[in-house]
C-alpha cells in the first residue's frame, strides 16, 4: 500500500490564487514590518511559506509559487485519522481524486519527490517478538527508535529507502481504536 507521499511543483498565479480561496493558509509576519517571515526555533530566518493542512495533508507555497504537498494518502483516505486498515490501489485513487476535486490542483503533473509503501501483516508469532530480534536488513543493522506518534520501533536505514518495524496494532489500541 501506498502511504506517505511528498509531491512539488511549481505553480502559476492564477493556481496559486484559485488555491488560496479553496483553502485556508496561514503564515507568521513580522509585527513590526508585516514582512512575511519564518523564524525557526533556534532563532535563525528560513525560506516563508504559506501551510495549509486537509486531513493530515500539508500544503507549502513558497514564495515565487513553488509549492510542496507532503502528507498520507491513507490517513487522508480516512478523513485524516488512521492509517490501519487495508489500504490498496483503489483507494490510493479515490484518495487521489478526492485531493484533487479539494484543491483543484492537477496532481498527475507533479513531481514525485517521495512515496512511503507499507505492508501491514498479522504474523504468525508476536509482533513485539520479531520487532524486538530484527538485527539486520542488507548489512544494515536496525536501530531502535522512539516517536510520539509510533511509540517504540526498529528501522534500517539504506541510501535510498528506509526499513521500518512496528506494531500498528498497539499503536492504535492504545489512541483507543478497536482494531
Amino acid at each position: 500500500m501506498i502511504d506517505f507521499i511528498k509531491l512539488s511543483s511549481r505553480l502559476k498565479t492564477t493556481q496559486m490564487a484559485d488555491l488560496k480561496n479553496r483553502i485556508d493558509f496561514n503564515g507568521s509576519y513580522n509585527e513590526s514590518t508585516g514582512e512575511p517571515e519564518k523564524i525557526l526555533a533556534n532563532g535563525k530566518k528560513a525560506s516563508y511559506r504559506s501551510t495549509a493542512w486537509i486531513k493530515n495533508i500539508k500544503l507549502d507555497i513558497f514564495p515565487k509559487g513553488y509549492m510542496e504537498l507532503a502528507g498520507s494518502l491513507h490517513r487522508y483516505y480516512n478523513n485524516g485519522k488512521h492509517n490501519y486498515n487495508q489500504f490498496g490501489r483503489k483507494e490510493a485513487e479515490i484518495a487521489l481524486k478526492r485531493l484533487i476535486e479539494v484543491t483543484g490542483l492537477q496532481l498527475p503533473c507533479y513531481k514525485v519527490r517521495s512515496v512511503e509503501v507499507g505492508v501491514n501483516l498479522t504474523p504468525p508469532i508476536p509482533s513485539d517478538d520479531i520487532i524486538n530480534n530484527a538485527l539486520m536488513y542488507k548489512r544494515k543493522p536496525f536501530e531502535a527508535k522512539y516517536c510520539t506518534d509510533e511509540g517504540n520501533y526498529r528501522q534500517a536505514t539504506l541510501s535510498e529507502y528506509w526499513v521500518k518495524l512496528y506494531n500498528k496494532r498497539l499503536h492504535y489500541e492504545i489512541q483507543g481504536y478497536d482494531i
